[in-house]
C-alpha cells in the first residue's frame, strides 16, 4: 500500500506541473516528432499534415515553442506526412508506419528556401520506441499471413514475444488450435484480449483461449482479416488494466481507396501423413487427417474518401481421427460371440424370461466370467460347470437381470451397445482385452467479418466491427476435452457447438489541434451447446431414475452413466453428464477517453463500463453415474449387508443381495455419484477509469505517469442462487456434516448447514442452519471502491542514438475474479446437494438407495472469506 500511495503522489506532482506522447490507445497509435532547422535550432508554428494513404483523411497540428508536433489516437496504418514553416522548404515523407498501441517518432530538419520548393525525403519513423516504458511487440498482416498457422490462428505467434511461455501448439488436436500463454511467470488466466480496442475476454473464462465443454473461447480473426496485432507483456500504462497479465490487441483490415482482396486454401491430407509412432507400434493403420481451410476477403471504397468496407470468410473443415473426441481405450471384458438373444420385460427376474439364444449367452457369459476372472468382485460369478441348470433363485449364476438387459442392447447398425473382446480379432473371446476405437470426428469452423468505415466529416469518422463465429465438434465418443480421452463404448455420438459473436463501434472526433476524443461500444454474445443422442432410457431396463432431493421435480430417463474400473478406466457407457449443458453469456461494453496534448506533457483520461448477463445450466448432476470396480460386480449389482438373495427373492430387498458387506457398486474402488442439476443466471458490473499523462522531459528522457481505478463488483445471480461457506459462522457449530436419508426424503436426521449463506435475493425456503445475507453478494459487503493502481514508467536514450533506449516502471495490476470462479457459487449447499456415496444398499436396479443413518460424502462447498479482498499484485520492470 506504501507503494501505492508513493505513485499517486507523484503523479499528482506531475499534475501540478502540467504545461505529451503517449496519446494512443488500445486501437489506435500516435506520431510525434521534433521540426528543427540546419543549425540544429527548434522552429515552432511548423505545420504538420500526416494523411492516411489508404483512406485519404488527413489531420493537421503545429509544432510547440520547443518544436515538437504530436497527433494522437491516430488510426494504425501509412502516412503521408508533410513539413511547412515560412523561410523554409517543405519536407514530404512518403510513408511512416504507425503501430498500434505504438508512438512513432519522426523528426526532420528543414532547409532554408522558398515554400514552393518541396522536398522529397524517403525515410520511416524511428525503428525503437523512445518514448514509452512497455515492453511489447507487433505483428504485422505480413508476419500474420506468411508464417506456418497449423489453424490459422494468430494465437500461436504470440510466444514470439518475450517473457511469454506457451504450449506448442499439438497439430493433430481437433478444433481451432488456440495457444495458452503464461507471461513473466504469471498464468494463463491473468491475460486481456481486445479486437480492435475492445475487450472481448470472455468472462466466464479463465483468461485462456482453448476450447473444451466449457464457454471459455471467443472469436478470433484469421491471418487475412488482420492488419496488425500487438502484445504488451509488462510496464503498460494505466490505460490497460482488467488482467495483469499480457495485452493482445488485434486490429482487423479496413477497407481503402483502392479495392483489394485475396483468396487461399491450405490444406493437409491422411496421404500425406506419417503414421503415429504409438499407432505404429500397436500395429494400428495411421488415423484420418484431413483439414481444408479455404476462404477470401475483399475490401474498397463504397464511396471515395469517404465511405469503405472490409469483408472476409473464412471456413475450417476438419476430420481429425487423431483427436480426443475420436478414440477411446478400454479393457473389453469376454462377453460371448454372437447371438445375444433377449430377456424380458424390463426388471425380470427369472432366466426362463430369456428365449433360447438369451439362455445361451446367460450360460457361456457366466463360464467366460468364471474362467477368466474367478476371484473378481465382492460376490463372485457362478461356475456352469459346477452348479448345473439353475445354480441360483434366478437360474443366472449369479448375474443381475439388469446386467443382462445393458449387454443386449443394440445400436441402430444391428451391433451390440457394449461389445466383448471376442468382436475383433486381435482379442481372445476367453478373456479380457485392451483395445483402442477410432472413429473420427469432424469440426467445422464458420467465420465471417464485415467491418465499415465512414469518415463523416473532416472531424468525425466511424468504424464499425462485426465478427461471427460458430465452430461445432461432432464426435462419436464422449471426451471431457479436446485434448483428453476417455473410455467410452462406440454408440452415444456427442456434439458441443460454440457460436461467438462480436461488435464493436467507434467514433472518433478531433475536438482541436491538440485534443482527439473516442467513444467506443461493443457488445459480444457466447453460447455454448453440448448435446449427446440418447438412444436408451432406465425405464427400458429396469433402472429407478436419478430423483434429486434438492430438485424433486426434476427426473431425467436417460440411461444412467455407468463406469466400471478404477476411475472407469476399464469402459463407461451411457448418457455423458457432460453433454447436457448449455450455456449464453451476454457481455456489453461502453467507454470514452480524450487525449490532449499541452507543452511537455500528453494527457489522457477515460472510462470503460463493461455488463455482463448469462445463462448457465449444467445437467453434470441430473444423470447418475454408478461405478464398479470390476466388471464381475457389474453383472453382479446387488446391495451388501443384508444377506444373500436374488433380485425379486425379497420383498424387502427387491435387488437383492450379494453376501458381503459392502455393495458391488459401492465396494473398493466403486461409487454411486449423485448430484442435482444447477442453474445459475449471474450479472455483475465492471465499471473501470484511469488518467495518464506522458512527460517529456527533454529530447531523451520522457517519463509516463498514471493512475487506474478498478471496481469488480461481485456478481449476483439473478434468482438469488448463489451460495457459499463462512467459517466464522460454523466455528462454533459442529462441522455442517449431512447424513444421507432415502432419496427424496424431505430431510435427513443429523443435518446441519450452519456456516452455508444464501444472498439477499435468495427466495426459495432457507433450510435451518443457514445465514440469509444482507446483500445479494457472497461478501458481508460489495466489493472495495477504492481499488487504485498507480503506474511509473520511463524511456532514456543515453546517447543522441536512436538504436539504444533504456526503459522501466513500476506498478500495482489488479487481477478480475474470472466468472468460472464464481460460477462454483451456484454449485454449493444448500442449493446444490452433497453428492450421495458410498451405500452398500445401491443396486443395480436402484442405484441410489440411500438409507436413512448412514454417512454419505460430506457436502460440497466454495466459499469466499466475508472480507473479500481483490487480488493484485506489484510489477517492477527495468
Amino acid at each position: 500500500m506504501k507503494f501505492k500511495s508513493v505513485c499517486v503522489l507523484l503523479f499528482v506532482v506531475a499534475l501540478f506541473n502540467l504545461q505529451s506522447l503517449r496519446a494512443q490507445t488500445a486501437g489506435t497509435g500516435a506520431l510525434t516528432g521534433t521540426v528543427k532547422d540546419p543549425s540544429g535550432a527548434v522552429i515552432p508554428n511548423a505545420t504538420v499534415t500526416a494523411t492516411s494513404r489508404d483512406t485519404g483523411q488527413a489531420r493537421t497540428t503545429t509544432t510547440a515553442t520547443d518544436g515538437t508536433y504530436k497527433f494522437n489516437l491516430l488510426p494504425p496504418g501509412n502516412y503521408r506526412v508533410r513539413i511547412e514553416a515560412g523561410g523554409f522548404k517543405p519536407v514530404e515523407v512518403p510513408s511512416a508506419t504507425v503501430n498500434v498501441t505504438e508512438t512513432e517518432v519522426l523528426d526532420r530538419n528543414l532547409e532554408v528556401g522558398a515554400q514552393t520548393q518541396a522536398v522529397t525525403v524517403e525515410g520511416e519513423v524511428v525503428a525503437i520506441q523512445t518514448t514509452s516504458s512497455a515492453l511489447g511487440t507487433v505483428a504485422d498482416a505480413r508476419t500474420v499471413t506468411e508464417l506456418p498457422l497449423n489453424t490459422r490462428n494468430y494465437t500461436n505467434l504470440l510466444s514470439m514475444s518475450t517473457g511469454v511461455a506457451a504450449n506448442v501448439s499439438n497439430a493433430t488436436t481437433i478444433g481451432k488450435g488456440a495457444t495458452n500463454m503464461a507471461v513473466n511467470g504469471g498464468s494463463t488466466g491473468q491475460n486481456t484480449y481486445l479486437m480492435d480496442g475492445v475487450v472481448v475476454n470472455n468472462w466466464t473464462a479463465l483468461g485462456g483461449v482453448t476450447e473444451g465443454t466449457v464457454p471459455w473461447t471467443f472469436a478470433m480473426p484469421n491471418p487475412d482479416a488482420i492488419s496488425e496485432f500487438k502484445i504488451q507483456t509488462s510496464s503498460y500504462d494505466a490505460g490497460y488494466g482488467r488482467n495483469p497479465g499480457a495485452n493482445v490487441n488485434v486490429l482487423t483490415k479496413s477497407g481503402t481507396n483502392n479495392f483489394h482482396g485475396s483468396a487461399f486454401e491450405f490444406f493437409r491430407n491422411t496421404a500425406l501423413n506419417a503414421n503415429d509412432w504409438f499407432l505404429a507400434g500397436e500395429g494400428a493403420p495411421k488415423a484420418v487427417l484431413n483439414s481444408n481451410v479455404y476462404g477470401g476477403s475483399v475490401g474498397g471504397p463504397i464511396k471515395k474518401d469517404k465511405l469503405f468496407f472490409f469483408v472476409n470468410y473464412q471456413e475450417n473443415d476438419q476430420t481429425n481421427g487423431y483427436a480426443s473426441y475420436s478414440q477411446s481405450q478400454t479393457l473389453l471384458p469376454p462377453i460371448p460371440t454372437g447371438d445375444r438373444g433377449t430377456c424380458g420385460p424390463a426388471g425380470f427376474t427369472s432366466f426362463a424370461s430369456c428365449d433360447a439364444a438369451g439362455q445361451a449367452f446367460v450360460k457361456a457369459l457366466a463360464t467366460n466370467m468364471w474362467q477368466s476372472a474367478p476371484q473378481n468382485g465382492t460376490a463372485v460369478i457362478q461356475n456352469p460347470a459346477a452348479c448345473g441348470a439353475g445354480c441360483d433363485a434366478m437360474g443366472l449364476y449369479n448375474i443381475n437381470p439388469i446386467a443382462i438387459s445393458i449387454l443386449q442392447l443394440k445400436l441402430p447398425n444391428g451391433s451390440y451397445f457394449v461389445p466383448g473382446s471376442g468382436d475383433f480379432p486381435n482379442c481372445s473371446p476367453a478373456g479380457f482385452c485392451s483395445h483402442r476405437f477410432q472413429n473420427p470426428a469432424s469440426f467445422k469452423d464458420h467465420q465471417g467479418i464485415g467491418n465499415v468505415d465512414y469518415v463523416i466529416n473532416s472531424k468525425n469518422t466511424f468504424s464499425g466491427r462485426y465478427v461471427y463465429e460458430a465452430d461445432p465438434i461432432n464426435a462419436n465418443f464422449p471426451a471431457v476435452n479436446a485434448l483428453e480421452p476417455g473410455n467410452a463404448v462406440p454408440g452415444n455420438t456427442v456434439s458441443t457447438r460454440k457460436t461467438n459473436q462480436d461488435v464493436v463501434a467507434k467514433l472518433t472526433t478531433i475536438v482541436s489541434n491538440n485534443a482527439v476524443n473516442e467513444f467506443h461500444v461493443g457488445y459480444q454474445r457466447n453460447v455454448t451447446v453440448n448435446s449427446e443422442a440418447v438412444l436408451f432410457h432406465n425405464s427400458q431396463l429396469g433402472i429407478q431414475d436419478f430423483v434429486s432431493p434438492f430438485t424433486p421435480g426434476v427426473q431425467v430417463d436417460n440411461m444412467s452413466y455407468i463406469n466400471i474400473g478404477p476411475g472407469g478406466s476399464f469402459m463407461d457407457f451411457g448418457v455423458h453428464p457432460f453433454f447436457g449443458s448449455h450455456a449464453n453469456y451476454n457481455q456489453f461494453i461502453v467507454g470514452d477517453q480524450i487525449s490532449i496534448t499541452h507543452g511537455k506533457h500528453t494527457f489522457r483520461v477515460g472510462f470503460d463500463v463493461e455488463r455482463v448477463q448469462g445463462a448457465s445450466v449444467s445437467g453434470t448432476g441430473s444423470v447418475g453415474q454408478p461405478a464398479f470396480p470390476t466388471f464381475s460386480d457389474f453383472l453382479i449389482g446387488r446391495a451388501g449387508g443384508c444377506g444373500l438373495s436374488a433380485p425379486g427373492e425379497d420383498p424387502s430387498h427387491p435387488g437383492g443381495c450379494n453376501g458381503g458387506t459392502a455393495s458391488n457398486i459401492t465396494g473398493t474402488g466403486g461409487t454411486t455419484t449423485a448430484n442435482s442439476k444447477s442453474q445459475v443466471n449471474p450479472r455483475v458490473l465492471l465499471p473501470s477509469a484511469f488518467v495518464q499523462d506522458d512527460i517529456k522531459v527533454n529530447a531523451r528522457f520522457t517519463l509516463n505517469l498514471g493512475l487506474r481505478w478498478e471496481f469488480d463488483r461481485w456478481p449476483t445471480e439473478n434468482n438469488g442462487n448463489y451460495s457459499t461457506f463462512w467459517q466464522v459462522l460454523a466455528s462454533n457449530s459442529a462441522p455442517p456434516i449431512v447424513a444421507s436419508c432415502a432419496i427424496g426424503a424431505a430431510a435427513c436426521s443429523g443435518e446441519s448447514l450452519v456456516g452455508y449463506v444464501v444472498p439477499s435475493n435468495y427466495t426459495s425456503v432457507i433450510p435451518a442452519g443457514v445465514y440469509q445475507n444482507n446483500t445479494p453478494y457472497y461478501t458481508r459487503k460489495s466489493a472495495p471502491l477504492d481499488d487504485f493502481a498507480p503506474r511509473i514508467g520511463f524511456a532514456w536514450q543515453p546517447t543522441a542514438s536512436n538504436k539504444l533506449v533504456l526503459r522501466g516502471g513500476a506498478g500495482y495490476f489488479y487481477d478480475l475474479i474470472s466468472g468460472q470462479y464464481t460460477g462454483n457459487f451456484g454449485r454449493s449447499n444448500p442449493l446444490f446437494g452433497p453428492p450421495a456415496s458410498g451405500s452398500p444398499a445401491a443396486t443395480l436396479q436402484n442405484p441410489w438407495a440411500i438409507p436413512g443413518g448412514v454417512v454419505s460424502a460430506g457436502p460440497g462447498y466454495f466459499g469466499f472469506v466475508p472480507r473479500w479482498i481483490i487480488p493484485g499484485n506489484c510489477a517492477t520492470v527495468v
